[in-house]
Parts: structure tokens; sequence; C-alpha cells
């Protein structure tokens, strides 16, 4: 009896303490999405990241718990989607864009924030430093002034001669307010568009006022999505004018051509700081990253209907061409 009474002993103090263990919770990361779940861009995105995410082992349901919130376009509501998922104590909290990142850290300043493709994060007010980020908050990013400027340098070659540009911009995106200083440095004059969101009758209004000879598109959610690639194609389109920018899928979606960088290893790079501070990192001491490796994408069905010739070494240079 003794023996049992042992041995049944050790089985409940195994069981106690089994049981804390079988409770613990797993890593929680917040992604806060600006579109909506059917959204191309962020149906992929997620995925790519979970697949991503995979080959550092964190799996979700097993090693890694995910939560999700989108703002379904509306960035209004990213404010109270951020306070939402902090309220839920996330171990870091991921978006994928520099709207994101301001709703998130004006949530909190202390639950690590990770910003899959910002643009100029330091110029948007995320970070005071590209190498030493202060704070919760560190970057890869997107997009910069000189990309975009290398945007119009490509079209200078595709359409010699001095192009006045339109920019796209958002006015609550002070990424590029240095834009059109450093367009004109280069020899290129250029006129704002100021819009929220791209629509068709509005943004062809402004383009026919603004008398330019191209559109460059900034990278911007709220132009960097598929709803809004339409509605810049059909207003340029009814005016014959070329447009193009970074964003790839805008590409395909009639753009003349996308330099930008590779969103998929815009992705990796995501997973590989997600484990970085699961591991016990600190955002301050991973360094905003830039992107390192561009893609340039040309459609040459667009090129036609404009009746532009794209030379020969632009094309060679091009990682995609759409026939």
């Amino acid at each position: 009896m003794k023996r049992r009474g042992f041995v049944l002993g050790l089985t409940l103090s195994g069981l106690a303490a089994a049981e804390p263990r079988a409770q613990r919770r797993l890593p929680r990361l917040a992604l806060l999405l600006t579109d909506g779940a059917a959204s191309l861009a962020n149906g992929s995105w997620p995925t790519a990241l979970r697949a991503a995410l995979d080959e550092y082992g964190w799996t979700e349901g097993r090693t890694i718990e995910i939560v999700t919130r989108h703002a379904d376009g509306d960035f209004d509501r990213l404010p109270a989607l951020a306070s939402e998922l902090v309220a839920l104590k996330p171990d870091l909290l991921l978006t994928h864009s520099s709207s994101g990142a301001l709703a998130a850290s004006a949530a909190t300043q202390t639950i690590p924030i990770v910003v899959g493709a910002a643009s100029e994060p330091v110029l948007a007010g995320l970070a005071g430093d590209l190498a030493r980020p202060k704070g919760n908050v560190t970057a890869l990013t997107v997009a910069s002034v000189e990309q975009h400027v290398k945007c119009a340098e490509i079209f200078s070659e595709v359409r010699p001669g001095r192009a006045h540009l339109a920019v796209l911009v958002n006015p609550t995106n002070h990424s590029y307010d240095a834009l059109g200083g450093a367009l004109a440095e280069h020899g290129y004059p250029s006129t704002n568009i100021v819009v929220a969101k791209a629509r068709a009758a509005p943004l062809r209004d402004a383009l026919q006022a603004a008398q330019a000879d191209a559109l460059l598109v900034t990278a911007d959610p709220n132009f960097n999505r598929g709803d809004a690639d339409k509605a810049i194609d059909e207003a340029a389109k009814s005016l014959r004018v070329p447009h193009f920018g970074t964003f790839e899928p805008a590409t395909r979606a009639g753009a003349l051509f996308s330099f930008g960088a590779d969103y998929g290893r815009l992705i990796r790079r995501s997973a590989f700081y997600i484990d970085r501070i699961l591991r016990g990192a600190k955002p301050a001491d991973l360094p905003i990253e830039r992107p390192s490796v561009f893609k340039l994408v040309i459609n040459l069905k667009a090129a036609d209907a404009l009746g532009l010739s794209v030379p020969q070494p632009v094309l060679a240079r091009a990682d995609e061409v759409i026939d």
C-alpha cells in the first residue's frame, strides 16, 4: 500500500507539473492589415508570411498564435483596430504599411512593432535613425524618394525628352514631401496631384489640369491596391498618359512599368525580424533595412497602346516583360 501510494503521489505530482506547461500560451503575433481579407494583396501576403515563418520553426497553431485585423480599405479604422490588437497583448505586432505602423505606434510604446513594407520611415516619423531605430519600431522599407526618381529616369529612357510629370501623392503620407525637389534636381519638372483615394473621374480631371506628360504613382497603400490600380489605369488611359511607379501589381493591371522592391524578399525578411524579436532581440537593435533587390517589370501591351517603343537596353534590364 505504501508503494502504491508512493506511485500515485508521483503520478499526481507529475500531472500537476505538466498542467502549467500545457496551459502556457503560444507566442502571439498580431497582424494589422490595411485592406480586406478578400483583397489579393492581403490574401497572398499573410499566406507567404506564414510559409516564411514555418522555415524559422514558427508554425501557426503549434508554435505561434496569429491574430489578424483588416481595415477593409478604411484607413480611419486603423487606430481602433491597432488598439484592439494591443488589448490582446501580443508579443509582437506586424503591419505592412507606414499608415498601419503609425496607428500601432500610437497604440503602444512597449510592444515590438515590425513594419513589413514602410515608405521612408524616418521621414514618416516612425523612427529616428535607420541604423539605430528608437523605441519599439523597426522596419523594412519598400520605397524611397531616390527610387521614385529612378522611375522618372527609366521613363526618360523609354520616352526621351524633357517630360513634365504629375506625381500622385497622399496628403496624409509625408514620406514623399521631398520628392518634388529631388525630381527638380534631376531635371524632371513635376506637379503634385494630391488625393487621399484614387478614383477615376476626379483623377482624370486633376491629371488633365496638370497638363502632364506622364503620371508617377508614389508608393502608398491607398494607391497600391486592386481598386486603386484600376482607377489610376482608367484615368491615365482616357488621356493617353503613361503611368508608372514602384508597385508591381499595378504593371499587371495596365501601368507602363514598375521599378520596385522584391516583395517576396521583403516577406522573408519580415519573418527573419519576427524570429529575432521572438527570440529576445529588441526592435531598436534591428536596423531599418532598405531593399537591396529591385525588380523592373515592363508592360509592352501598355507601351504599344500608347505608341511607345521600349528601347532594347531597357528591355534587357527588365526582370519580366509582359507581352
